[in-house]
């Protein structure tokens, strides 16, 4: 399944969507679907992280994860040890 549908379809189920590659952001298919979609999106900053790794910062930044989660897209956020931050989305 292409970037494009799954940001789609999980957006459309009412999912906060993770990611790992944090470029979906600036890549302009994605960041249109992220876009026309309203998606919700949290990127993690390092792609080489285990899956424990990534549970882990999960883990560590939940409150927040969970106050990002409440906010209306379309948003992308990248996940890494020092926090959340805001991406800037490569859309209108």
């Amino acid at each position: 399944m292409r970037d494009e549908e799954w940001i789609g379809e999980g957006t459309l189920l009412g999912f906060v969507l993770l990611a790992k590659d944090h470029k979906i952001a600036t890549r302009p298919l994605e960041a249109h679907a992220i876009y026309h979609h309203d998606a919700r999106v949290i990127v993690f900053a390092r792609g080489d992280m285990t899956a424990a790794q990534m549970g882990n910062l999960c883990l560590e930044h939940s409150e927040k994860i969970h106050q990002v989660a409440l906010a209306r897209g379309p948003f992308v956020y990248s996940i890494a040890s020092h926090g959340l931050a805001r991406k800037r989305l490569n859309a209108p």
